[in-house]
């Protein structure tokens, strides 16, 4: 019996219908790795497009989103994913900043760089 169980797993593997876990804790170590040197950024326009680029790589990555998403569709998703609503609320303060940061009127500043790292984080902690 166990052995009819173990092939139809290679079965649906082979066919990618059931995709092996993905250790996440990786890109988890990237992003705080790129957070931290956004954050440290003395230009703060290259420690927005440093976070922005950064941002956009995680939630590719670790929710495995297969397209260019804007700031607003990154929103949606992360209300529609199973997200931890501890990470929710963070992740999406973050996300706001950030598009705010990136095309707001207003000039971006080292305070709301750090204040998005920092929402980036708490949303961090929450995952795990």
């Amino acid at each position: 019996m166990r052995l009819k169980f173990v092939d139809s797993l290679k079965r649906l593997v082979a066919k990618k219908k059931l995709q092996p876990a993905v250790d996440k804790s990786s890109f988890v170590k990237a992003f705080e790795k790129e957070l931290s040197a956004a954050s440290g950024s003395r230009d703060v326009g290259k420690a927005v497009a440093r976070l922005e680029s950064a941002v956009r790589a995680f939630f590719r990555d670790y929710y495995s989103l297969g397209y260019a998403f804007s700031f607003e569709e990154l929103e949606s998703e992360l209300s529609s994913k199973h997200v931890p609503v501890r990470s929710r609320e963070p992740f999406l303060a973050g996300v706001r900043v950030l598009n705010d940061l990136s095309y707001g009127s207003d000039g971006a500043s080292k305070k709301a760089v750090t204040d998005a790292v920092d929402a980036f984080r708490k949303g961090l902690a929450g995952l795990g």
